[in-house]
């Protein structure tokens, strides 16, 4: 198992260890591409759920409107 950490901050280091090993260094970029989408993807449901909640509060503060409108 590989630390995603050691990927993010030293690829050169981890596709020259596939190099040595004889593996497709490609790889590293697949994930380090799979590592952004992901981060991207979290960081925009987290900017999400936080509208989600300001949306909900506001609706429970809001004045109810009067009837027959």
């Amino acid at each position: 198992m590989i630390d995603l950490k050691l990927v993010r901050d030293d690829p050169d280091r981890v596709r020259a260890s596939q190099r040595t090993r004889e593996a497709d260094e490609s790889l590293v970029d697949v994930l380090l591409a799979a590592d952004d989408a992901r981060r991207a993807a979290v960081a925009r449901a987290d900017r999400l759920r936080a509208e989600q909640k300001t949306i909900s509060r506001e609706v429970r503060s809001a004045t109810p409107a009067p009837a027959g409108v």
